[in-house]
């Protein structure tokens, strides 16, 4: 019978431990769960960040190559031709550089002189950076974001990035993550 008293006594003991663990459960899991989500956020926060740097320091070299090319020629010689193609090293994404004429005539890319001209949007008289797209490149006949500046002369110097690589830059900040980026 005394063995039965221990047995009896021993069972609330059992029931109180386990009420006190669950209860020790629902008052940390919330917490945890918290935990887990700021994580990610400061997670996506540091992807943004080091995403926005590089890109921060692309335009910014974008903007210092075209500040400094603001006498380039457009006639597309060989030297205009060695200072496009050597951006590339300099100037992280961009796949192409061009040189449009005042009237909106692209004479010249990184890739070569363009024989006849191509009929492209005039140059604005706005001499600070710009971005417009992702626009179709009707002679690559892809889609890239197109960063320009208005030269001094009111001609104009372009680089394209291509809309696979900002795609590829914009998906690295949530690809590990769990938010993904939805395609238009």
């Amino acid at each position: 019978m005394q063995w039965m008293s221990k047995q009896a006594l021993q069972l609330p003991a059992y029931i109180l431990a386990g009420i006190v663990t669950l209860l020790a459960i629902l008052v940390t899991y919330p917490s945890q769960v918290q935990n887990r989500i700021d994580a990610k956020q400061d997670e996506l926060a540091s992807k943004f960040n080091t995403v926005f740097i590089e890109l921060e320091h692309t335009f910014s070299s974008l903007e210092g190559f075209f500040r400094r090319q603001d006498k380039l020629s457009l006639n597309c010689d060989t030297d205009v031709l060695h200072t496009l193609r050597s951006a590339h090293f300099a100037v992280p994404f961009v796949a192409e550089f061009g040189l449009v004429s005042n009237i909106g005539q692209l004479h010249c890319t990184s890739w070569g002189k363009i024989i006849p001209s191509l009929s492209v949007q005039k140059p604005p008289a706005q001499y600070n950076l710009r971005f417009h797209g992702p626009e179709l490149v009707s002679f690559m006949q892809e889609f890239a974001l197109i960063v320009a500046k208005t030269r001094s002369d009111g001609s104009e110097i372009n680089a394209l990035v291509p809309q696979p690589v900002m795609n590829l830059i914009l998906s690295s900040i949530g690809h590990e993550s769990g938010y993904n980026h939805s395609r238009g």
